[in-house]
């Protein structure tokens, strides 16, 4: 039971950042891509863990870094975990990151990563986090790393902007409208250092 276990230490020292951070690293190695330990995890509240240990520790650099991760391995092709991580408050808990730490590259990475699966194959998550300004601190972050993005940094930012724009309009405007126009996103768009079927599939998001 590593993954019981791992989230029964979250439940009992919530209130201790070092535990948690350790905890929520955990919970990301677990997850990488291994769906029966996501079942355990979900089942053990790992959803619930993870979000509120975001929304508590907003500013700590690493324990939101890798919050982030845990959240964003645990949404990854998994409804049922987007879900209870909605429902948990994730997806306001890493706009507000995101905005509190653009600073931070690798935060930045892990955000954006976390957008882009919470937001996949669900209408519900992609209006929450409109409605939590997620586009906007997206088009806010990929300025802050304009001079200096990274491979990583440029695909999760790929992936966030199709997943989040590509079924909803709401989303689409206001990304437009932080960057100011459509040109501009395609510009901050093809400044990534990413692939670039992934450039594409994010333009063509934008409609």
């Amino acid at each position: 039971g590593a993954c019981e276990a791992v989230v029964a230490v979250m439940q009992l020292h919530a209130g201790h950042a070092g535990v948690v951070e350790h905890a929520c690293g955990a919970v990301r190695n677990l997850a990488l891509r291994n769906a029966p330990n996501k079942l355990k995890l979900r089942d053990a509240g790992a959803c619930e863990a993870v979000a509120t240990a975001l929304q508590m520790r907003e500013g700590r650099v690493s324990l939101s870094m890798w919050g982030c991760w845990a959240v964003s391995n645990l949404a990854a092709n998994d409804e049922a975990s987007q879900t209870r991580l909605r429902v948990g408050g994730a997806c306001e808990a890493v706009v507000r990151v995101l905005r509190g730490l653009t600073w931070n590259v690798g935060l930045v990475e892990a955000a954006f990563s976390t957008m882009g699966n919470l937001a996949e194959r669900n209408p519900e998550n992609t209006a929450r986090l409109g409605q939590a300004d997620a586009c906007t601190a997206l088009v806010e972050a990929l300025r802050v790393h304009e001079e200096s993005p990274t491979r990583d940094l440029g695909k999760a930012a790929c992936k966030a902007v199709e997943n989040m724009v590509m079924s909803s309009n709401p989303n689409r405007d206001q990304l437009l409208a932080a960057a100011g126009s459509r040109d501009e996103m395609v510009r901050l768009i093809n400044g990534l250092i990413a692939p670039a079927n992934m450039k594409l599939s994010a333009i063509k998001a934008l409609g």
